[in-house]
């Protein structure tokens, strides 16, 4: 049905792709560092975003709204900043080759 829908010029169906040989997922190491590095990414997240209200709220007595305020804009900045730097420093390096 999706390839009904999007009429593609150039389809073809690949039967010939076999998998060479079924390798367990614990023995592939990229693949192991890939899910430790998440965790640990993911771990470091959760933690940063359990701990810091409570230590906005205790420390410097803000409000949950406040609290969520300044999340947001800490978010906003980010978005604000770091896309137009990374789009300029892709165009450098684009312009480079």
């Amino acid at each position: 049905m999706l390839l009904y829908l999007l009429k593609p010029k150039n389809t073809h169906l690949e039967k010939d792709i076999v998998a060479e040989k079924k390798m367990s997922p614990y023995k592939d190491k990229p693949y192991l560092v890939f899910w430790i590095a998440m965790f640990l990414i993911g771990f470091c997240f959760m933690q940063y975003f359990s701990t810091l209200p409570i230590f906005y709220n205790e420390k410097y007595h803000l409000t949950e709204k406040e609290i969520g305020y300044l999340l947001a804009m800490n978010g906003f900045v980010i978005f604000l900043i770091e896309m137009p730097v990374v789009h300029y420093l892709d165009k450098l390096k684009m312009d480079e080759n």
